[in-house]
């Protein structure tokens, strides 16, 4: 608190050095959270013990422990750096409003506000197509330690205009938009909203849509249902099933139900569409 009143005052950035020099894990843990809570950089004490004369104890306060041997394998405390290591906004487009990184439930959350310390608004402007990809963009580190097989992301007032499961994610406002929420998590543990808006440019997510049944009789009243995942295998909430002038949209589940009455026979599209992903398509034979 007193560190915040000091930046408060002053205007001075504030950054946490060389805490650590432990293997408590608990410790570190921490003073981690601590920083976090506070939106505070820091910087871990050290990456090998390396022979300081002012060391706490021997073997103790470094995350590798021969500096002239590859950062891997036995060489490594692996717990400790399962604890370092860890997501966080690298550049944020306006002001940050809170950041926190939960382990166990492997989740990081971002706020933050698109009017910057000096006034400046880091908005888009208005225009009904795809975010311009020369907005000014957030930039958010996520470690493939944690999301060894990528991540899924929702973002209330914003787009992605970074590729799937990139290590840095890379983050737009809406036009018009004064807050921008972001939510990662590793796939497959919640249902997925995804972003509000699209990018200029931006590679998207593919939508993957399971569908049953392929066929139907004309003039028979056939009900289809739908499960829409994201190419990491995580359900879709609120994609829009169309097959025609009929559509549903998708519940938590990432499932629906679709029916209509076919007049002629021939082959029928079906598709998955939401905003910031790539449409999922099938087909429906239609017989006499």
């Amino acid at each position: 608190d007193n560190a915040d009143k000091q930046s408060a005052e002053t205007g001075d950035a504030l950054l946490l050095s060389e805490f650590g020099a432990t293997d408590d894990l608990n410790v570190i843990r921490r003073n981690i959270e601590q920083a976090e809570a506070h939106m505070v950089s820091w910087q871990y004490w050290h990456y090998c013990e390396c022979g300081d004369p002012t060391t706490q104890g021997p073997g103790v306060q470094g995350v590798v422990f021969e500096a002239n041997q590859p950062p891997s394998g036995s060489n490594v405390k692996e717990a400790k750096l399962n604890v370092l290591s860890r997501p966080y906004p690298q550049l944020v487009a306006g002001t940050p409003i809170s950041y926190d990184f939960d382990p166990a439930a492997l989740t990081f959350k971002l706020a933050y506000s698109t009017t910057g310390p000096g006034g400046a608004a880091y908005v888009p402007a208005a225009g009904n197509g795809p975010v311009p990809a020369s907005t000014p963009a957030s930039e958010v580190f996520v470690p493939e330690r944690h999301f060894p097989a990528g991540y899924e992301v929702d973002v209330q007032g914003g787009g992605i205009a970074s590729a799937p499961n990139s290590r840095t994610l890379v983050l737009v406002a809406c036009p018009g938009i004064k807050r921008v929420d972001v939510s990662v998590r590793r796939p497959g543990t919640a249902p997925v909203d995804g972003p509000d808006c699209t990018v200029e440019g931006a590679t998207r997510t593919k939508l993957r849509m399971k569908l049953r049944p392929r066929r139907a009789v004309t003039g028979e009243r056939r009900c289809f249902r739908a499960t829409v995942r994201t190419e990491n295998g995580s359900r879709v909430r609120e994609a829009r099933v169309r097959i025609g002038k009929r559509s549903r949209l998708t519940n938590d589940q990432g499932k629906t139900r679709v029916c209509r009455t076919f007049g002629k026979p021939g082959t029928y599209k079906v598709t998955a569409k939401k905003v910031g992903f790539k449409k999922a398509k099938k087909r429906i034979r239609v017989r006499r």
